[in-house]
């Protein structure tokens, strides 16, 4: 490195301000890597810590008369654009500081922003509605949010589910009973097995959905009636596929005889009577486009006999 012994000398102090929190690596072709857990801050109150990552900063051998190379992990309850805001913002202030050791600055500024956002974003996967102002919502050990009333009924039915599972585990002769089968509720999201208390969870009030939520779904029934007239006619060009059409095209008709055949019964060459019926036979294989629609089919005429 450009000053090895400084590059030290600066890891030391940061392994002393954040102990085992920081992790750090000296990679074989030379370089370190430095990487730590943040969360906003929130006076050590760990309740109200809605959002974290990991950040982590790749130190090449010219360091610090180069800038980290500067990447984000693990994040949890913060958007796309909010996450690439972040990195874009410590990536300059490391540009803005090449000749400096800049790590300490960087993550403290990480810290500041992740206490600025400390809100969690997006929606509640079970209901599909987002997080309004006053709704309880709940923050699982994987840093997933629910509505507290939404997790609780889906931990009811998960626990249903798991009341089955273990009924046709008993039931099952064939199973080995040295193997146990881990059976646990798991987040929806990442499968991590959950702590809850059920009680607490639905007895909270369930979200409302107010006005605004009815407005967005008369929009998207308007924009859903517009797509299906596009489908209608992309179906009256042949652009679509019809799935129950397709599924048919090889099957043989018998309910139905051509016009032009005689009501006459015709007769066999033991000279019995016998109806005529039409069956429809594909002549051609249906990815010919240059084929006519009534060229798919030749009529057939069979004897059935009575």
């Amino acid at each position: 490195m450009a000053a090895e012994s400084d590059v030290l000398s600066e890891i030391e102090v940061l392994q002393s301000i954040y102990l085992d929190e920081l992790s750090v690596n000296q990679r074989d072709e030379g370089g370190w890597t430095v990487s730590l857990v943040l969360y906003p801050s929130t006076a050590e109150d760990c309740l109200s810590q809605f959002v974290r990552l990991t950040l982590t900063m790749d130190l090449d051998s010219q360091y610090p008369y180069s800038s980290p190379c500067i990447s984000i992990h693990n994040p949890r309850g913060l958007s796309d654009d909010k996450l690439l805001s972040l990195q874009r913002s410590l990536q300059l202030e490391a540009e803005s500081c090449i000749g400096t050791p800049v790590l300490y600055q960087l993550i403290e500024r990480a810290k500041e922003i992740l206490t600025e956002s400390n809100i969690p974003h997006g929606n509640c996967v079970i209901c599909l509605y987002g997080f309004k102002e006053g709704e309880v919502f709940t923050k699982t050990s994987c840093y997933h949010y629910f509505h507290s009333h939404c997790l609780g009924r889906y931990i009811t039915h998960s626990e249903m589910e798991l009341k089955d599972r273990e009924r046709e585990l008993e039931e099952d002769k064939t199973r080995d009973r040295t193997e146990e089968e881990e059976l646990a509720v798991v987040c929806p999201v990442c499968r991590e097995p959950l702590t809850y208390d059920l009680d607490a969870l639905l007895s909270s009030p369930a979200p409302v959905f107010t006005q605004d939520d009815a407005v967005i779904g008369g929009e998207f029934k308007k924009k859903w009636a517009a797509l299906q007239k596009v489908l209608e006619r992309q179906k009256e060009k042949g652009g679509v596929i019809d799935p129950e059409a397709e599924s048919n095209r090889f099957l043989i008709h018998i309910n139905e005889a051509p016009a032009n055949v005689s009501d006459t019964p015709a007769t066999d060459a033991s000279g019995a009577e016998s109806s005529q019926s039409l069956f429809l036979v594909p002549r051609f294989c249906r990815c010919n486009p240059s084929l006519s629609k009534s060229s798919h089919y030749r009529p057939i005429t069979a004897p059935v006999h009575s």
